[in-house]
């Protein structure tokens, strides 16, 4: 499951006049789309056009999906790419509930090691391609609230798009996210 994050009225960061985040965050997750159906790997975009869903309505729409993995794209002015993983939202067990549910915004702390091996592996391809990745924790919507292994990827833009190829950015993640299939595949 691919998230174009923004979108609508949010157009996330002014990159410049004429780039707002909600569009290279679209572009950048058509590409990864195209980069995964060419390796076979079934894929869903959160959104396919201008649309705005909540960060409620993004998680709760892949926590119904139950996809193997969960990326949320971002792009911000810098040189590197940062690959963050949800910050320890661990809980107690005085704080866990009796009846077995976890609260809505604890859902990644079961996936919580699945992520850092996703990241780890993404930041790995990344650095193959002689590229600087990043990989650190944070708060950013909505992977606190994902049931399955998640992270957000935010790729460095300037005033003329991308930084980095989104070819580039979108092929590296589809190996990672191949590679992810394939050794998740191979556990008992």
């Amino acid at each position: 499951m691919i998230d174009p994050a923004h979108g609508g009225n949010d157009a996330g960061a002014r990159i410049a006049p004429n780039r707002l985040e909600k569009d290279l965050t679209l572009l950048l997750a058509k590409k990864l789309r195209q980069e995964l159906q060419t390796r076979r790997i079934a894929v869903t975009l959160l959104r396919d056009n201008d649309s705005d869903p909540s960060s409620d309505q993004r998680a709760a729409a892949v926590n119904l999906a139950r996809p193997s993995v969960f990326v949320t794209l971002h792009a911000e002015p810098g040189s590197t790419i940062r690959i963050y993983t949800a910050a320890s939202n661990q809980l107690s067990d005085s704080d866990r509930d009796r009846s077995g549910f976890l609260p809505w915004d604890n859902a990644q702390a079961a996936f919580q090691n699945a992520s850092q091996i996703l990241a780890a592996t993404v930041s790995s391809v990344i650095e193959k391609r002689e590229l600087a990745a990043l990989v650190q924790p944070s708060f950013v919507e909505p992977l606190h609230s994902i049931a399955a292994p998640a992270i957000a990827v935010e790729a460095p833009a300037d005033k003329k798009g991308f930084k980095i190829s989104p070819d580039l950015i979108a092929g590296a993640l589809a190996d990672a996210i191949a590679i992810r299939k394939i050794t998740a595949g191979a556990r008992p």
